[in-house]
């Protein structure tokens, strides 16, 4: 499938009612606006969106939520399929590639997209990122226990993610695995990092202003709103 303008010639095209008519105020700009080609960013914000409004509509009408749930399996299916119109065309290669960030592996060195959402479970953090067919959510008692386990952590030295897991189970029973991981790349992502890595093990930059850095970034992070 191939993403862009539809509607500008032939049946579809906007044309004056009447002949020498000046077209009505607004639609030479959203012409314009049309016509420029969409970029993979643009789909997954489009794609992300259209979750949100999925989400909201399921927490404002809970009888309709087999129906929201139905739709958004669609676009999990539906999304991958989606391509910029210039994804026809191979980019030309680039004079030097990027260096890889070192130290850093797997997902992490992904682009993603970090916002906080209302959500089913209250408000949540969300990790976007094109990847994955839909953004991972983290409640905000669930990234609260995870900075308590953090911060907690540091007295015993850099810690393995499954000890860190094992730590945050003993808080609470709503935690998966993935939002632990999303915490940890949020952290990581900070600018200075919260958290850095160094041989599989995860090291809080600053143990004792941690827990209230995290809670920063949380509140600095944008919410979107339907």
């Amino acid at each position: 499938m191939v993403l862009g303008p539809a509607g500008l010639t032939g049946a579809g095209a906007c044309r004056p009612t009447h002949r020498g008519a000046p077209a009505p105020p607004g639609v030479t700009e959203r012409v314009v606006a049309m016509t420029n080609p969409l970029t993979e960013f643009d789909i997954q914000i489009a794609f992300s969106e259209l979750r949100l409004q999925l989400m909201a509509i399921a927490t404002r009408h809970p009888d309709e939520l087999q129906a929201m749930v139905a739709i958004g399996d669609i676009l999990a299916k539906l999304q991958p399929a989606c391509r910029p119109l210039d994804a026809r065309e191979p980019e030309p290669p680039s004079a030097a590639p990027a260096p890889k960030p070192k130290g850093h592996s797997g997902s992490y060195g992904r682009q993603k997209l970090y916002y906080r959402v209302i959500s089913v479970r209250g408000l949540c953090l969300a990790e976007d990122w094109k990847e994955a067919k839909q953004p991972y959510y983290v409640p905000m008692a669930i990234y609260e226990q995870a900075a308590e386990v953090l911060a907690g952590s540091a007295g015993a030295g850099p810690a393995t993610f499954e000890r860190l897991s094992e730590d945050l189970d003993r808080l609470t029973s709503g935690a998966s695995a993935y939002m632990l991981r999303a915490c940890l790349r949020f952290w990581r992502q900070a600018d200075p990092p919260l958290v850095t890595m160094t041989h599989r093990r995860y090291v809080v930059e600053c143990p004792e202003t941690f827990r209230q850095e995290a809670m920063r970034l949380w509140e600095a992070t944008p919410t979107l709103v339907d």
